[in-house]
C-alpha cells in the first residue's frame, strides 16, 4: 500500500507517530524545495534517516522543520542502514523542542 500526500495536510511528526505505533516496516520519502529525504521504520522505531547531506537524527530534525512538500509512504521496504539508535519519541520530541526554541529566538529578534 502507498500513501501519498502533502505536508501541509499531514505533518511529518504525525506520519512518524503512525508508522511507529503501528510497528510498520516502511519507507517515507519526503520531497520539498529544500531537498529529498527518506525515513525508514522497523519494529516500532525510526531506524534510518537521510536528508542530504545529513544522516541519522540530524536528518530527522531537518525534515521535521519542513512545512511544505510531498510525502509518500511505502509499506514493506527494509532500511538499507541503521543510523538511529534512540527511541523514536525521544528523537522526535528533541527535534520539535529544538525547532520551537529556534522559532522563539527568531521571533524575539
Amino acid at each position: 500500500m502507498v500513501l501519498v500526500g502533502n505536508l501541509k495536510d499531514l505533518r511529518l511528526a504525525n506520519i512518524i507517530q503512525l508508522n511507529c505505533m503501528e510497528r510498520n516496516v516502511a519507507k517515507v520519502t519526503v520531497i520539498s524545495h529544500e531537498g529529498t529525504g527518506f525515513l525508514y521504520f522497523a519494529e516500532g522505531q525510526i531506524v534510518h534517516a537521510e536528508f542530504s547531506p545529513y544522516i541519522g537524527e540530524k536528518a530527522v530534525y531537518e525534515m521535521l522543520s519542513l512545512t511544505d512538500g510531498q510525502f509518500k509512504v511505502e509499506a514493506g521496504i527494509q532500511s538499507p542502514a541503521h543510523s538511529i539508535k534512540r527511541p523514536w519519541n525521544s528523537v522526535v520530541l528533541d527535534s520539535l523542542r529544538e525547532l520551537d526554541e529556534k522559532n522563539q529566538q527568531a521571533t524575539s529578534i
